[in-house]
């Protein structure tokens, strides 16, 4: 039986993806993403000129490689003779064929039935996530940086092919800590002691460890309330939603983004991952599912975001498939908005309008929220559900910035009489 299937001719990788079906796949691929015509001509007759080059010195799909690439872009560009259209222009060349040499490989890739044995470390990491996001039930945004201070630990523990959990000391673990510590800020030292506490805890779980060692983790102090979050005044509010631009469709689309923070207190994650069906027009309610803290909530549509929701979806929002509720309007056109771009539309904002360079965060527009709600009347536990907050505690810290409030709690100064 073994010898018949040895026997049976193997298909090569050539045989079934050709130069000419990587072509028509590129030029797919330009169309789904969005581009104008003009930029799809162009990159096609690039990629043309560089398929005909191949074929030219006798090569195939399998010839496609960086280096190869690099042989056309660098050696034949600067001389090339080929008849039109055959673009010469270095950026824009160099743009597409490295464009269509990454969709050849990745279709490669795709094609290989073998898949890729986990490293020791990478098994390590892939088990620790599973405990993070199922027993844990922490977010994916808390998971990746607990994963990136865990794997910069692990790492001083690795001898060849194998992970040495055995050797972890309480001195190792506390000279890691304070080693790292070494010109980073309080809170950042602060994040990543619990990261580690977080994981050797883990291990302790799976009798891995002895509870002393845990220990060893330095306690980076940390008091309640020291700090005033920084929130926006109205006036500061109002200028800097006068700042987007209600004629462009971006320019609804960040407007309604803006509100849905400064009004509702999302986090710019959950607004980036807020969908069509969140929405219930005829009750007036719009539901967060991928919070913080995991956890569901509903919360009723404000006048003014449900507005601008409704103007987006009406004139501005892409035709797509796609059902997340806010989307590019660059390429690729209608496809998911990351949180990237939802802090880079803030950014751009907070630029236009003068404030101060340091203000990159998109907080700010949460605590605004929540400082005006309280400011109005609001109680804590209520702010405390519209922030989707598990403890008062945290949303305590308003409390010190609810100014009119303060004054009227404020004692007269005694004065000294003569």
């Amino acid at each position: 039986m073994a010898e018949q299937l040895s026997s049976r001719p193997r298909i090569a990788v050539s045989q079934i993806y050709s130069l000419d079906k990587a072509l028509v796949e590129f030029i797919a691929s330009l169309l789904a993403r969005g581009h104008p015509p003009s930029t799809i001509t162009i990159y096609t007759n690039a990629v043309r000129h560089l398929v005909r080059w191949l074929r030219e010195h006798h090569r195939g799909i399998r010839s496609l490689t960086e280096r190869t690439v690099e042989e056309f872009l660098f050696n034949h560009l600067p001389t090339c003779k080929c008849h039109a259209p055959a673009p010469r222009d270095s950026p824009t060349v160099r743009a597409a064929v490295r464009r269509f040499r990454l969709l050849v490989k990745l279709r490669q890739e795709a094609m290989r039935p073998a898949a890729r044995v986990l490293t020791p470390l990478e098994r390590e990491l892939l088990d620790y996530h599973t405990h993070l996001r199922e027993t844990c039930g922490l977010s994916e945004a808390t998971c990746i940086y607990r994963l990136r201070y865990a794997r910069e630990f692990i790492r001083r523990f690795i001898r060849g092919k194998d992970v040495k959990l055995l050797r972890i000391t309480a001195r190792a673990v506390t000279e890691h800590v304070e080693r790292r510590a070494k010109g980073v800020k309080p809170g950042t030292i602060r994040v990543i002691a619990d990261s580690i506490r977080s994981y050797l805890r883990w291990l302790q779980l799976r009798g891995l460890l002895d509870a002393h060692i845990i220990s060893a983790v330095p306690c980076i102090p940390q008091w309640r309330l020291t700090e005033i979050p920084r929130a926006l005044s109205e006036t500061q509010l109002k200028k800097l939603l006068r700042s987007f631009d209600l004629r462009s469709p971006s320019g609804r689309r960040d407007y309604a983004m803006a509100l849905c923070m400064s009004e509702m207190g999302l986090r710019a994650s959950e607004v980036a991952k807020l969908t069509l069906a969140d929405i219930d027009w005829q009750q007036g309610t719009i539901k967060i599912s991928s919070t913080k803290c995991r956890r569901v909530r509903l919360l009723p549509l404000p006048s003014r975001p449900g507005a601008a929701i409704a103007r987006y979806l009406r004139h501005g929002r892409p035709v797509t498939d796609c059902q997340q509720l806010f989307l590019r309007h660059t390429v690729p056109v209608g496809t998911a908005l990351t949180l990237e771009m939802v802090r880079g539309a803030m950014r751009r904002a907070y630029s236009r309008v003068g404030f101060p360079t340091t203000w990159t965060g998109t907080h700010l527009l949460r605590h605004t929220a929540a400082t005006l709600m309280h400011q109005k009347g609001a109680t804590l536990k209520e702010i405390a559900d519209v922030l989707g907050h598990i403890s008062i505690d945290t949303t305590a810290i308003y409390t010190k910035v609810n100014r009119p409030a303060l004054k009227t709690v404020a004692l007269p100064w005694p004065e000294v009489m003569p």
